[in-house]
């Protein structure tokens, strides 16, 4: 989960507390729901091993045989596309993204290059401020814009600048 968490996009509602509330883009308990079943069941080439069960007397599964229907429950409720199951010798399952990441995505991509064009000095930092993500995710983005040729550093981090190559 640790590690699901850290690639995991979020976005941020304001809901009149002190803190806003961070909504990851696939629910964590439907992560954590796809994870225990694919351990549990898992096909590990021994007869009479029963994993689902040693899961169940730890605690980590509830009720047998609930966790695809509370996974699907929890992906519509967050409006996303249906999962995917597949079983063979493992437990899949494949979760799509919203519809609206491409948009956000694209928005997101013409506020970076508008803030590195009104300031190519500007800081990773100010772009944080600026766009609203965390640090994850403008290094991210920079990242797929270096990659895609769009946007090029020119110096050191520090005290160097972006250049937009082609928009």
């Amino acid at each position: 989960m640790n590690f699901l968490k850290q690639y995991i996009p979020l976005r941020y509602e304001m809901t009149g507390e002190p803190r806003r509330k961070e909504i990851p883009e696939i629910p964590y308990e439907a992560l954590r729901e796809a994870i225990i079943n694919a351990v549990a069941h898992r096909d590990y080439f021994e007869k009479g091993t029963n994993i689902a069960n040693l899961l169940h007397r730890a605690g980590y599964i509830e009720k047998m045989g609930t966790g695809i229907n509370k996974m699907k429950k929890l992906i519509s409720k967050a409006g996303l596309p249906p999962i995917k199951f597949e079983f063979d010798t493992f437990f899949t399952v494949t979760f799509r993204r919203p519809k609206t990441v491409e948009k956000t995505v694209e928005k997101t991509v013409e506020k970076i290059l508008d803030a590195i064009k009104s300031n190519p000095k500007i800081t990773q930092n100010e772009l944080m401020k600026v766009i609203g993500l965390t640090r994850r995710g403008i290094e991210w983005n920079l990242a797929k814009l270096k990659e895609k040729g769009i946007v090029k550093r020119i110096g050191p981090a520090k005290g160097g600048y972006w250049e937009v190559i082609k928009k």
